[in-house]
């Protein structure tokens, strides 16, 4: 939900999304941190009505709002510390009091001379399903049916009951027998060890660093769907949930027993890659999630093995949300510094092996030559299954893993599985696939050869294809979001060299850079930033159609490229259109030796435009979908799913 309100300030930058999930890590942190400290108050009584005052505090911080402009400037020049204390001022102390009150309704619990308190851990499986149901209801109850408005509101609402339910739980407890400070002192024990500290954060940090390399795996070489990362934390909070089980519950014994024999046999999936040699994406992914599950499951079991009696309770969860804090720093931050590929995931798996449980002294042993293999699967194996041709540049940052590839008469770009440019050998400079002269792009391009003094905006820039279109009489402006992506343009490619000062590339989120500009700045706008299976759902809301609307010229047009293996992006767009009153006309290009399979819409209120692309080319009227228009404030990714 507050991601969502971020980005129509910061854009749809992958290290937007990385703040905010760092951001909840580290809060979720001090939360714990906070319980650990008030639970060492010796009066239970005045525990609770600490914590009470606080939580009904933090609704005077409520509804969540992220208010860009009482932050002020800074958005462009430090987006991170910007988004970070965006984050902290609006939803920072609700989410805080959240946070801390698992945790501390655990401790107090423990305290009590219910037969159950002696193991309160079970609670924590309880946290975890509920998570796990809000993960799967937000995509496929909450976001189809709430803007993010009304959201942030019933969010509100229900701050407010958990208050009222903890505080009638203080209230139960508070009349439930509870140890005597005898019977207390007999149950005490040593505080854990510095050993037993690092168990615990080591343990938490693998399959926190673990399940975000598998969705990095899974969105990049298989299957960039989206709401792909849903899956992988679904599968770690179910581990959570099956390790610290009552009644639904896998012991470390067992679990050791099952999960050799299943390591061995699909830890080569590690190092093999969907476009290399198969078309099973679902068949492999679904053997990744089944090694995040094992891998997981080995470590949070050893977490519950080792889980302190419920006086040291608090301690326990901070060295867990510390370990999953690293977790998530190594592999959203620093994997994508140190490695070129994602290595960080059987790196991670093969850490998880020293977390299984067996007996003797052949542990260590089996441990170190099962990682040995896993390790080995995910160097050795992409370089021989590799694709045909030369690895002629391979980069990752935030944003994915680049790479450029000779393969015969033919240089390609490749963002994942997904190619975003192709340059022939014998004809340099030539566009070819999605951007060929006879495809819809080349139409629009020969339709606007008469107007004087063309400008075009590009947003999405690959390998530079569309630059071949400029010249004396037509400046193109790129806008790209990944700063690699303009290395790559520049140094292997000729259109961006060939185009000379006919082109230039902004960098930044394409419409913050569009919005920039003065009214009327353009005679078209090209929308090129969803043929990677993933959509940016501020560059197709009814307010960024009102924006590039604003900046088109008398008689210019505003051209989606909406190719898509996954999403109804085509459909989205009619129903924008509709909704603007905007006519709107569709080219479905078929694939030949030279070109790929190509859809675009153009928008346009010209007549002219319009009656030219009907008579002299192979563009239809796009009828309106029926779906409802994406705003800032809604979207929805389910229903424009190609199931």
């Amino acid at each position: 939900m507050v991601g969502k309100m971020v980005l129509p300030f910061l854009g749809g930058a992958a290290s937007v999304w990385t703040t905010a999930v760092l951001f909840f890590q580290l809060m979720l942190l001090a939360g714990y941190f906070y319980a650990d400290r008030i639970s060492r108050i010796e009066n239970l009584r005045t525990q609770m009505v600490v914590h009470l005052v606080l939580m009904a505090l933090a609704v005077l911080f409520l509804p969540v709002r992220f208010n860009a402009s009482a932050l002020g400037a800074g958005a462009n020049e430090h987006p991170v510390l910007w988004e970070f204390v965006g984050l902290l001022r609006s939803v920072g102390i609700p989410y805080f009091m959240v946070s801390t009150t698992a945790p501390l309704l655990q401790s107090w619990f423990s305290k009590t001379k219910d037969a159950a308190a002696r193991d309160p851990y079970f609670l924590y499986a309880a946290s975890n399903t509920g998570s796990l149901l809000a993960l799967i209801a937000y995509p496929l109850f909450i976001e189809p049916t709430l803007g993010v408005r009304s959201q942030s509101m019933y969010w509100f609402v229900g701050y407010v009951a958990l208050i009222l339910f903890a505080a009638s739980v203080n209230r139960i407890l508070s009349r439930t027998p509870r140890l005597s400070t005898e019977e207390h002192e007999l149950d005490l024990t040593p505080p854990p060890d510095r050993t037993t500290r690092l168990f615990w954060l080591a343990a938490a940090f693998v399959p926190s660093g673990l399940m975000l390399a598998v969705t990095t795996h899974i969105s990049v070489n298989l299957t960039p769907m989206p709401m792909v990362w849903t899956l992988p934390l679904a599968v770690y909070l179910s581990t959570f949930i099956l390790a610290f089980g009552r009644r639904i519950c896998i012991s470390a014994k067992r679990l050791g027993q099952l999960s050799l024999p299943l390591l061995v046999l699909l830890c080569p999936v590690v190092g093999i890659q969907v476009p290399v040699v198969l078309r099973v994406d679902l068949g492999l992914m679904a053997v990744h999630l089944v090694l995040l599950f094992i891998g997981g499951l080995l470590c949070h079991t050893a977490l519950a093995e080792s889980r302190p009696h419920p006086r040291h309770l608090t301690e326990y969860y901070v060295w867990m949300a510390l370990g999953g804090v690293l977790g998530g720093v190594f592999a959203a931050i620093a994997a994508p510094l140190l490695f070129n590929s994602i290595l960080e995931y059987p790196l991670l798996l093969a850490a998880a092996v020293f977390f299984r449980y067996s007996p003797g002294r052949s542990r260590w042993l089996v441990a170190t030559v099962l990682g040995s293999l896993i390790m080995a699967y995910g160097l050795y194996l992409p370089p021989l299954l590799s694709e045909r041709g030369e690895l002629v540049y391979v980069t990752r940052n935030f944003f994915g893993v680049k790479r450029v590839i000779d393969n015969g008469d033919r240089r390609e770009l490749l963002h994942g599985d997904t190619m975003h440019g192709l340059e022939l050998r014998d004809q340099p400079g030539e566009p070819m696939i999605y951007y060929h002269r006879e495809g819809p792009l080349g139409d629009i391009m020969t339709m606007l050869d008469q107007r004087p003094e063309q400008r075009v905006a590009v947003v999405g820039l690959g390998a530079g294809s569309i630059a071949a279109y400029a010249g004396p009489n037509r400046h193109v402006t790129f806008f790209e979001i990944d700063p690699d992506v303009e290395v790559i343009a520049r140094q292997y490619f000729n259109f961006l060299k060939r185009c000379g000062n006919h082109c230039d590339v902004v960098s930044g989120d394409g419409r913050l850079a569009v919005a920039g500009y003065p009214a009327q700045s353009f005679d078209l706008i090209v929308l090129d930033a969803f043929s990677s299976d993933s959509i940016p759902p501020h560059l197709l809301s009814s307010e960024a159609l009102e924006m590039y609307r604003s900046k088109l010229k008398k008689g210019g047009a505003i051209l989606f490229h909406v190719s898509n293996r996954y999403l109804k992006v085509k459909e989205l767009v009619a129903a924008l259109a509709a909704s603007a009153e905007m006519p709107a006309l569709v080219r479905d290009d078929k694939t030949s030796s030279s070109k790929s399979h190509s859809v675009y819409v153009i928008v346009t209120e010209s007549p002219e435009v319009l009656t030219r692309l009907q008579s002299y080319w192979a563009w239809k009227a796009l009828e309106p979908s029926g779906l409802q228009v994406w705003t800032d404030d809604y979207s929805n990714i389910v229903e424009i799913l190609k199931w």
